[in-house]
């Protein structure tokens, strides 16, 4: 198939390259996106995109322009910036897509990544939910969660191959419906489903957390979808639509696109639900997994070298001797972020990748994304570890075009890398003028879950991010609910469900760092005056509960009850909106608590943890 236009700069996170192998081997191009973790690309070599509008023609006409290119159209954004369309794009099509007037950018649109980590849920017993369930204890009829609705987001609930179907865990009074043993009649609101295929009824296993907490609950789902578009508009739903109108939501999905140091396309739905007036329906309190990428990550402000000063510093003693002359130098003009120290200046980040996973990695620096003023051209240079420089690998986006301050790099697992991160240079466009300095905050994060280590690999570098640390929502990290049964290898040998008590709640190793987070934008891409600091995450709930059959297939039953363990911010977040639920009917029901008072409740009644106090999985 001919290609219709020259490769313009605006192709972003990976298509650039995607495209460009297509052109020189078809058939090594479909077997990258085969083999590759994130990509999502189709038998017929449509490859999923988002693309980003600039204004200059309506959201109509491109999408017209997109189906005229064989696309198909999943869902349209209008509420992010100048809308953003998600669509199957044939490979061929993406370079006379991306010089459509219109377009500003055409992203590749990488897989979502749940959080899900490495019956009778132990979380109601850990949590005390069975207390506040059982009459006479708190209240003369218990708390159930009566007239509350909760609402879901995850990859599907009841689509996935291999697994027993939500009826079966109905009758078994795992989730309400009719023919629930124990009374609890209402049927699941399921206002779509994912039948893309690969789906793991995800969102069941979190139905069934919250079912065992807030057994009278109202429960409903909507997919997330496979781009960030599908799943802004399943949150405006959940809320909107006449057949759920939740009272909370919880999900547990990132997208490797969403923005560190803004909120993003997510983050606004969870605003307008959480805090917005505009949509019908109630104000939401609304919970997200905070991630499972531990200390996976690097932070700094910027310590620039010039590129003669990171030559220099390349070559010296003891240095780790990379091959810079088989670099682009217009990739490096601007100069280097130096790693190392003043009188020993370096700009190579050795890193040994996980084991099993191969990582996904996000850099961020702060400049707005889609809002026409990324100032800085930042690339993350990826070396093997002869210090030959991998051009198919790096970061390289044109970010002026691309308008957004990220690249992803997806690398090997099991081995050896040195990162470089090089400044290509800067510019002002609103108002034109001379080349203002870089922008100097950085970040980078294996977003995947896959472990990193390395020397600047630190404790203390903040891997939360997304939508969870939106300024209404509830990042919600993980703890163990029990020690005691990964300890004691003869622990609950009856195998009770649940597993007899006293549990030792742990914090667990995965759970994302968080910390104080700066926001250095206002919801329309404007540059604050001074910084917007939330402390991320809110709290943390218990995880390592039960469920009836997620994760499927799982080996995993570490407290030996004869039920699969639901690990990671997956398992903790719907345990939090489980409990929300109950706070709501003992104060009175809907709407008797806004959001904030729920989060401010859930935060002063939290047991203090020791974060030295983590438990390695």
């Amino acid at each position: 198939m001919a290609f219709a236009a020259p490769n313009p700069s605006n192709l972003g996170l990976g298509l650039r390259q995607l495209v460009d192998s297509y052109k020189r081997d078809r058939a090594l191009a479909q077997a990258k996106a085969a083999t590759s973790r994130t990509i999502q690309m189709d038998s017929q070599d449509r490859v999923l995109v988002n693309l980003h509008l600039d204004g200059k023609a309506p959201i109509n006409v491109v999408a017209a322009a997109l189906t005229r290119a064989g696309a198909e159209i999943l869902a349209v954004d209008p509420n992010w910036r100048h809308g953003v369309i998600s669509a199957r794009l044939p490979l061929p099509q993406a370079e006379a897509i991306g010089a459509t007037v219109g377009v500003q950018s055409v992203m590749l649109a990488h897989r979502p990544i749940h959080r899900i980590g490495k019956v009778t849920a132990e979380s109601s017993v850990v949590e005390h939910a069975k207390q506040a369930n059982t009459a006479g204890v708190l209240s003369n009829n218990g708390f159930l969660g009566r007239n509350i609705s909760v609402g879901i987001i995850s990859d599907s609930y009841d689509t996935a191959q291999g697994v027993p179907r939500a009826s079966v865990g109905v009758a078994a009074g795992e989730l309400p419906g009719p023919g629930n043993p124990d009374g609890y009649n209402q049927t699941v609101v399921n206002l779509e489903d994912d039948f893309s295929g690969g789906s793991t009824d995800e969102g069941r296993g979190m139905a069934e957390i919250i079912h065992d907490i807030a057994p009278a609950a109202k429960i409903c789902f909507h997919t997330s979808g496979i781009s960030q578009s599908i799943m802004a508009l399943g949150i405006r739903k959940l809320r909107s639509n006449s057949n759920a109108v939740c009272d909370v939501i919880v999900d547990d999905i990132f997208f490797p696109d969403e923005p560190f140091f803004s909120d993003g396309q997510i983050a606004l739905a969870v605003e307008d639900v959480a805090s917005g007036t505009t949509l019908p329906g109630k104000k939401v309190a609304y919970f997200s997994a905070a991630g499972n990428s531990g200390n996976n990550g690097y932070s700094s402000g910027l310590h620039l070298l010039t590129g003669a000063q990171g030559q220099q510093a390349n070559n010296a003693a003891g240095a780790n001797k990379l091959d810079l002359s088989q670099v682009d130098p217009s990739l490096y003009a601007g100069g280097f972020h130096n790693v190392g120290s003043n009188p020993s200046p370096a700009i190579a980040i050795p890193i040994t990748t996980d084991s099993v996973i191969p990582p996904l990695i996000v850099f961020q620096w702060d400049d707005p994304f889609d809002a026409g003023a990324v100032t800085t051209d930042y690339n993350l240079l990826v070396f093997d570890s002869d210090g030959n420089y991998v051009d198919f690998l790096s970061g390289t986006d044109d970010n002026f075009s691309t308008d957004e301050p990220i690249e992803l790099v997806e690398l090997d697992a099991e081995a050896k890398y040195f990162l470089v991160i090089a400044l290509a240079g800067t510019k002002q466009t609103n108002p034109p003028t001379n080349p203002p300095p870089p922008q100097t905050h950085l970040r980078f994060i294996s977003v995947n879950d896959a472990s990193l280590s390395g020397p600047n690999i630190a404790t203390n570098a903040i891997t939360t991010a997304g939508h969870a640390t939106a300024k209404h929502a509830n990042g919600v990290g993980a703890y163990v609910y029990n020690l005691l049964a990964q300890t004691n290898p003869s622990y609950n040998q009856n195998g009770l469900n649940p597993p007899p008590g006293q549990y030792r709640p742990t914090l667990e190793d995965f759970t994302s760092n968080g910390g104080a987070l700066a926001f250095y934008f206002d919801p329309s891409g404007n540059r604050l005056t001074t910084p917007d600091i939330r402390l991320e995450p809110k709290f943390s709930a218990a995880d390592g509960v039960d469920t009836s059959f997620f994760p499927p297939n799982s080996t995993t039953d570490f407290d030996n009850d004869g039920f699969p363990n639901f690990f990671g911010t997956s398992a903790a977040a719907p345990t939090a909106a489980g409990i929300a639920a109950l706070l709501l009917e003992a104060a009175g029901g809907p709407q008797s608590l806004p959001p904030d008072q729920i989060t401010t409740t859930l935060q002063q009644t939290a047991v203090p943890h020791l974060v030295a106090v983590q438990v390695k999985r």
